[in-house]
């Protein structure tokens, strides 16, 4: 009997993926490959997803809404001191 190699399944890039990869990326200032890494998703097809017209505007919109959240927590901590 051949060893036949088993192919994994790549799972589909959610919604709260996107919102972890942008705060990775934007916050924590990891690049996309190690964010990928993080969570566990293929570099490659993250690429791929992003590179799509479609998927580069809705990705840009979750990077900005991320961004303003993460900036307002900052300046929130500023007055706060």
């Amino acid at each position: 009997m051949k060893n036949i190699p088993i192919r994994k399944r790549q799972r589909r890039i959610t919604i709260s993926d996107l919102e972890t990869l942008a705060q990775l990326c934007e916050c924590e200032r990891l690049n996309y490959r190690e964010a990928c890494g993080v969570l566990g998703l293929n570099y490659d097809s993250w690429r791929n997803w992003k590179e799509r017209a479609e998927n580069e505007a809705r990705y840009s919109d979750i990077v900005a809404r991320v961004k303003g959240a993460w900036l307002k927590g900052r300046l929130d901590n500023i007055h706060d001191a």
